[in-house]
């Protein structure tokens, strides 16, 4: 019984491979006249452009994101210089009280925090 399986594993496997060989020689025949008259070097050429004309284009983004950020910043610090408040002649102290301290690692804290950032602790 052994024997007859073994034999049977055999023969099945030769059946697979030899089918599977045939096609993969097509395949292989396919691409070889495909490729025949194909110029690689030109192909190469060609996709080394495209790829140097994308970069040109990336590189202009980014020399023309650039600049609207330097406006924007331009922008932003003229609007905010006039609006600066007037310093007054008494200085403002801004204590933390000590509630705004975890009480188990004294981390900072806020006042809407409901656990700590650092140990977890429940609020």
């Amino acid at each position: 019984v052994i024997a007859g399986a073994i034999g049977s594993a055999f023969l099945f496997a030769v059946a697979a491979v030899i089918p599977a060989l045939i096609a993969t020689k097509g395949v292989c025949l396919v691409y070889l006249n495909i490729t025949r008259g194909i110029d690689f070097a030109e192909a190469e050429a060609n996709l080394q452009n495209g790829m140097d004309a994308v970069k040109a284009k990336a590189e202009q983004a980014r020399e023309r994101a650039r600049q609207q950020m330097a406006e924007q910043q331009k922008n932003a610090q003229q609007a905010a210089a006039p609006a600066a408040p007037v310093a007054s002649a008494e200085p403002t102290v801004s204590a933390t009280p000590a509630a705004l301290a975890c009480p188990n690692c004294h981390a900072p804290i806020t006042a809407a925090d409901r656990f700590c950032g650092e140990c977890g602790h429940k609020l």
